[in-house]
């Protein structure tokens, strides 16, 4: 389905890790993992420490090490603030 992409920027402090349409992601919420796919119902919540995963609209699967910090997901973009992210891999 290509209409269930949606924009997702990862920001620090620093810099911009990641500016890309995405098919979904897995964040590390306070109180378990949380899934957001296109069409997520508005929500603003905190993160842990952990891992981030995300699955580029080509279908590349990126993860990232992220510090603890906050997720806006809008009815136009999902936004993730954290002092750092660092991409595993590559």
């Amino acid at each position: 389905m290509m209409d269930a992409l949606y924009p997702l920027m990862i920001v620090t402090p620093k810099q911009v890790i990641l500016e890309e349409t995405v098919r979904s992601l897995v964040a590390p919420g306070e109180i378990g993992s949380l899934g957001v796919l296109a069409h997520h119902a508005p929500l603003m919540t905190t993160l842990s420490a952990g891992r981030l995963s995300v699955v580029l609209a080509s279908g590349e699967t990126k993860i990232f090490e992220i510090a603890p910090g906050f997720l806006d997901v809008s009815r136009e973009r999902v936004t993730l603030l954290t002092p750092s992210a660092d991409e595993q891999g590559h």
